[in-house]
């Protein structure tokens, strides 16, 4: 192959890692969520993979939003906007919403689904530039992050402050604004001034917290590093102190430990740390989002149930195994493993040389399958014995 043959062409092994990262990322989007049946009758689900439809609501209708199997079934061949996930949402397709259009897969449905909620997205449309994703006008590079509490999604470019490199979730300028209590949970990489008082003196010490408080500091010099945010710790008066009052106490010692205006971001397991005072339940339900209290409605956890879903394989696997007899299904195994390990042999040349595999290749590879196929069956190895039966 010329120099000028091989322009644009990928390697085998590029091509394996690209169809590897497409699985992955597809069994964590869509690997919690239902492919065939409509999830209208679940009533709202916790989350799950959701489409707007273009076709069905355009421009100046309501905005509705389809689940998977309703987008696969009942919306195929419309212009849809994958929406990723949403929490707590019911499938809309053909209720009341939809002129003239009925669900194929559940068409009884009520008019309207009142607890759903719904944002630009359902438009096509992001972040604070409400423009599309992918933007056919934006030439810039960047990184998409959806906020953990309105569910929007924003470029990193378009968030005020700093975006770590590593963090579990994010919440937008707007949202931390709203909910002003997330700014004492929210990671914090840059240096603090935090003032500790020793022998009566107050000391401002510099330095970089590492997680989501100043914990290199602390209000008195009783308080020590490990204990200066225990929920159960007492406030000698043997009554229970509230987790964010005690951090709100902290933080106000710390210079440019208020960032409220800036997006928040999370370290994992962040919403573990949350308050769960009957003060602070009242004011998460008062400002609607306890959903926060839940670990499991956080898009981390949604992807980590769709991973360990059956990926197509093993689904096709399991019904092939509830349809054929374990004759049949020993066979059938049998001569998938042998294609699937004289494949793998075959490629892993081509893949540790970097080379291209062509069409002829291929061919020669099952011609050559094929003609081993024959002669052991010519020669009768391979074959069931007779007390086995079809």
């Amino acid at each position: 192959m010329s120099e000028g043959d091989t322009d644009g062409v990928v390697s085998l092994q590029e091509v394996l890692e690209e169809d590897q990262h497409l699985e992955d990322t597809a069994n964590a989007v869509l690997g919690d969520s239902d492919d065939t049946q409509c999830t209208y009758p679940k009533g709202y689900v916790y989350r799950q993979a959701l489409y707007a439809c273009d076709t069905c609501t355009p421009e100046g209708v309501p905005p509705a939003g389809v689940c998977l199997a309703c987008s696969l079934g009942c919306h195929e061949g419309h212009t849809l906007h994958e929406l990723y996930t949403k929490r707590h949402f019911r499938c809309d397709c053909g209720n009341g919403k939809f002129s003239n259009f009925k669900c194929s897969i559940c068409p009884e449905k009520e008019g309207e689904n009142v607890k759903n909620k719904y944002n630009q997205n359902f438009s096509g449309l992001y972040c604070t530039c409400h423009r599309p994703y992918p933007d056919p006008e934006d030439e810039v590079e960047d990184d998409m992050i959806q906020c953990c509490v309105c569910e929007d999604w924003f470029h990193s470019r378009h968030l005020t402050g700093e975006t770590p490199t590593s963090f579990s979730e994010m919440s937008c300028d707007t949202c931390m604004k709203s909910h002003d209590f997330l700014s004492t949970y929210q990671l914090r990489t840059n240096p603090v001034t935090i003032t500790k008082e020793e022998n009566g003196a107050a000391v401002n010490v510099t330095d970089t917290p590492p997680t989501t408080t100043c914990e290199t500091g602390t209000s008195s010099a009783a308080e020590t590093k490990s204990d200066s945010f225990k929920s159960d710790d007492k406030d000698g008066t043997g009554i229970n102190v509230c987790e964010l009052v005690r951090r709100r106490r902290l933080l106000s010692n710390c210079e440019g430990g208020d960032r409220k205006t800036e997006a928040g971001f999370f370290e994992e397991n962040w919403r573990s740390q949350l308050c769960t005072c009957d003060s602070c339940k009242e004011m998460y339900s008062r400002e609607d989002v306890l959903f926060l209290l839940d670990e499991g409605d956080s898009v981390g956890a949604y992807e980590k149930r769709g991973v360990v879903r059956l990926s197509s394989h093993d689904a096709g696997m399991e019904a092939l195994g509830s349809t054929l007899d374990r004759v049949q299904q020993g066979e059938v195994f049998h001569q998938y493993n042998e294609l699937k390990t004289e494949l793998s042999d075959f490629l892993r040349d081509f893949a540790r040389q970097g080379q291209v595999v062509s069409k002829r290749d291929i061919e020669g590879f099952f011609e050559e399958m094929q003609a081993r196929k024959r002669q052991r069956l010519d020669t009768g190895e391979g074959v069931p014995p007779a007390q086995c039966h079809y």
